[in-house]
């Protein structure tokens, strides 16, 4: 009996999909387009929050969204993975964004936006770009806030990629 080593990638698809995994380690399946649809998506979703908490409206905020990937650059049918990342849902979701996370909101200073943090005091040098950093006004701790977008599917599992280490 011989094992076959998986590598980090086949087992991570695998946990989030057994399907995506089996199209593309098991029948070799590639998709027909190579998109970078998703990526391009989060960096105008990261744009238009952006935008909302260095101050601005949330029609400024749209406007940076739509900027940051203007609607005549989407693919005319977006991946099967992704549907709801259409132009018009990213749009839509930036008043609802603000609207859900009004009240909470208030309970924070926001001290920078997507500022470029880097520790030269470690032996190690080290850059980290946080979305946001904010300070909590009832017990003035300060928190990072990285925001994330994904098509994948979202469990508890989901945030442990993001751990730092």
């Amino acid at each position: 009996m011989t094992t076959r080593p998986y590598s980090y990638s086949q087992l991570s698809t695998y946990a989030a999909c057994p399907t995506r995994y089996k199209f593309k380690y098991v029948d070799c399946l590639s998709p027909l387009v190579e998109s970078e649809h998703d990526l391009r998506f989060g960096k105008a979703w990261d744009a238009g929050l952006n935008a909302i908490y260095s101050g601005l409206s949330r029609k400024q905020a749209q406007q940076a969204f739509a900027a940051a990937y203007p609607e005549s650059e989407y693919p005319a049918v977006l991946p099967y993975w992704s549907p709801g990342k259409s132009f018009q849902s990213g749009l839509d979701a930036i008043p609802e964004y603000v609207e859900r996370w009004r009240d909470e909101d208030e309970w924070w200073e926001v001290l920078s936006v997507q500022s470029r943090e880097t520790n030269e005091d470690s032996d190690e040098s080290r850059t980290v770009v946080l979305d946001r950093v904010i300070k909590d006004k009832r017990d003035g701790l300060v928190y990072g806030i990285d925001v994330k977008t994904t098509g994948k599917y979202l469990n508890a599992d989901y945030p442990a990629q993001f751990d730092p280490h």
